[in-house]
């Protein structure tokens, strides 16, 4: 995928996700981007936390990797069974583990397949 740009049918989403993570990301990086040519370090964060909803089929994970791609980010992807675990404290230490490879490789979009199964 080449961005959201390749994205049919979700003209919605599209709009929302450029609206509220693709144009604060960047500004952010442009913003750090200017203060790193002015000698200075600021660390700032862009937003976390999109949730997307819809029917199986819909087309929720393409719009991550396609919003991925807008923003040059890597993906993670994980699904229930590569979650949850049999003994107690297993399942948080596998997310815990997802989300600190994501911070260590971020820019990072983190996709959580049927995440409903896990509750």
């Amino acid at each position: 995928s080449n961005g959201l740009g390749d994205v049919v049918g979700h003209r919605a989403a599209v709009a929302a996700l450029r609206r509220y993570v693709v144009e604060p990301f960047s500004r952010i990086s442009d913003e750090v981007k200017e203060e790193e040519n002015q000698q200075m370090q600021l660390f700032r964060e862009p937003p976390v936390g999109v949730l997307l909803v819809g029917a199986p089929g819909s087309g929720k994970t393409h719009l991550a990797v396609s919003l991925a791609a807008e923003l040059r980010a890597h993906v993670f992807a994980a699904a229930p069974a590569d979650l949850l675990a049999s003994r107690v404290g297993d399942a948080e230490k596998r997310v815990a583990s997802l989300f600190a490879s994501a911070r260590r490789s971020a820019p990072s979009v983190v996709v959580l397949e049927d995440v409903d199964a896990i509750a």
